[in-house]
């Protein structure tokens, strides 16, 4: 096979996982599975959310786990669903702008949320992991 379309191939493979990886990392939110949702983040990832003029920043897989943890508790059930993305791919790193809209029941009542995401990825073994992701809440809605 020549050079040319391995290289073709591999580059519609990478963009698959990491179209999976995206969704994974949502639907595994909704289901509230934050130990298996944080195997989509490396050791060393950072998260950081803006949230207004508030920023808040974590780092390393251990500290994202326990502030997911807290989140996801305050949720009766969510949905999120993931709009457009926009990848870049460069061999073993890449980065992408994804549109969010989640629905969130909690206690007081429902929210609807719209954020974008501004990823950056690693392939380490084999496998694609967010090393980054800053997180933009653009507006929540109760309803």
């Amino acid at each position: 096979m020549d050079e040319q379309l391995k290289r073709s191939i591999q580059r519609l493979e990478d963009e698959s996982r990491l179209r999976h990886l995206i969704d994974e990392v949502s639907i595994l939110a909704d289901q509230k599975d934050i130990a298996r949702q944080m195997t989509c983040f490396a050791k060393d990832a950072v998260m950081v959310t803006k949230v207004g003029d508030r920023i808040y920043e974590l780092s390393g897989r251990d500290a994202i786990f326990q502030a997911f943890s807290r989140l996801v508790d305050g949720f009766r059930r969510s949905f999120h669903m993931n709009g457009q993305v926009s990848l870049d791919i460069r061999e073993d790193t890449a980065s992408a702008v994804i549109y969010c809209r989640a629905m969130i029941e909690r206690e007081q009542g429902m929210e609807d949320e719209f954020a974008v995401y501004r990823d950056a990825y690693i392939k380490r073994d084999g496998t694609w992991r967010i090393i980054r992701r800053e997180s933009e809440i653009l507006w929540v809605r109760q309803i």
